[in-house]
């Protein structure tokens, strides 16, 4: 019973902690976030831009229609990782090789 009822909570819990932004109006996403680094057109659509605060760089971008609701959004996924953009190494000085001495 206790884990019938675990799994019902938690989906709920989980969905809580993600923002929706689609069906909003620009008004709130301007009250939060403050005025957009650009407007851009886009057809009868404006794409407003935004800094990705959460990954220290890259971009957010909201596509709003003509009634100022917000219809789209997307982030882009260029956060820094521990090793920065050289995962595997290739970049280094040796590049994995051991230095031999003349």
């Amino acid at each position: 019973m206790k884990l019938r009822l675990i799994a019902l909570t938690l989906p709920l819990l989980l969905s809580a902690c993600v923002r929706s932004w689609v069906g909003r109006p620009v008004v709130q996403l301007e009250k939060e976030f403050g005025r957009p680094r650009s407007i851009q057109n886009l057809g009868s659509e404006r794409v407003y831009v935004y800094p990705d605060t959460l990954a220290g760089r890259g971009e957010m971008t909201f596509v709003v229609d003509s009634k100022g609701i917000i219809r789209e959004w997307n982030a882009t996924p260029n956060v820094p990782g521990v090793f920065g953009g050289d995962v595997f190494g290739v970049g280094d000085s040796n590049n994995g090789t051991v230095p031999t001495t003349p």
